[in-house]
């Protein structure tokens, strides 16, 4: 997964233009997810968020024209200038619907791979795992990160010591607890608890 090693390079830099060479690779080339082994189990954690980026796609694509229409009779440098933030803007929601769809949570022999979307990796390692469990709306607990998009938690992993969580533009957060939402909450209850 590229996408996250780029998330956890030192170089704050390298990471900005690693990520948005990411969109742009997840915008314009990402076709299909890899050929999923035997032992691996995906699950899909953004249905919601593929729905609200597909709605505000279509938003931004009317507001663009709208807004280009408007300002080209006043201001033609300032209008085109728009125009391009909103193609790139644009760039980024598509990336971020594809990303949903090919970088789904896996569950290997070994390790869980947790990905969402642009947003969100960890890589957090089977016998790590003390605790799954569903998610039971509580307020925000120290040590809990809540790695969803669009969607509530509905899947509590506890873990024996804090793992780090890669956000955008570098962004770490170390967590003892990650809420997060699959799409099959009770199949995933039940891969891990069989192993933990």
């Amino acid at each position: 997964d590229v996408l996250a090693h780029v998330q956890q390079m030192r170089e704050p830099l390298l990471r900005i233009v690693g990520l948005e060479l990411c969109v742009v690779y997840y915008a314009l080339f990402a076709r299909a997810r890899p050929p999923q082994h035997a032992r691996e189990h995906a699950f899909e954690t953004g249905r919601n968020a593929r729905q609200l980026l597909v709605v505000l796609g279509m938003v931004s694509v009317l507001e663009a024209i709208a807004l280009h229409v408007i300002l080209h009779a006043y201001w033609p440098v300032l209008a085109w200038l728009m125009l391009a933030l909103s193609t790139y803007a644009l760039l980024w929601i598509v990336a971020a619907h594809r990303a949903c769809r090919l970088r789904p949570l896996l569950v290997l022999p070994e390790r869980l791979l947790v990905r969402v979307s642009l947003l969100f990796s960890a890589s957090v390692e089977r016998d790590a795992i003390v605790r799954i469990e569903p998610y039971l709306a509580r307020g925000r607990e120290p040590g809990t990160a809540r790695v969803t998009f669009a969607s509530e938690p509905n899947v509590l992993i506890s873990l024996r010591e804090p793992t780090a969580i890669y956000g955008l533009f570098g962004r770490v957060q170390r967590a003892n607890h990650i809420a997060l939402h699959v799409e099959e909450p009770q199949r995933l209850l039940d891969l891990l608890s069989a192993s933990a």
